[in-house]
């Protein structure tokens, strides 16, 4: 493949996720169901894997983990961080430094309760 078909290859597959971003933003979760500390949404076309929220936890790492929840939901975080795409059409989540959903402070609160968060993705 030549620079150039790979280059309009790299275009086309950048507008689709970015339509499913798009197509996603517009959409209502639904469950799909849980496994393995996760549950399951269906957003748009795409699967969402979001931490289950435990009423076991402490109020500060509920809040936490609320937030984090709804942000991967819904594409916005309420500290102004939000879902988007990278220089290689990656999709990731941003949030503020000083947010609790962010990925390291969302762990320094579960550390603090013996507890700890693995990315599946």
């Amino acid at each position: 493949m030549n620079a150039r078909k790979a280059r309009l290859k790299r275009a086309a597959e950048r507008a689709r996720t970015q339509a499913a971003l798009d197509a996603m933003a517009s959409a209502t979760p639904q469950l799909v169901g849980s496994h393995g500390g996760h549950d399951y949404f269906k957003v748009g076309d795409a699967l969402v894997l979001v931490p289950v929220l435990l009423d076991r936890y402490p109020p500060e790492l509920k809040a936490a983990v609320d937030r984090r929840r709804r942000a991967s939901l819904t594409g916005s975080c309420d500290c102004g961080g939000g879902r988007r795409l990278d220089r290689k059409s990656r999709v990731v989540h941003t949030h503020e430094n000083d947010c609790p959903a962010a990925d390291d402070n969302l762990n320094a609160i579960a550390e603090q309760y013996g507890l700890a968060f693995d990315r599946v993705f």
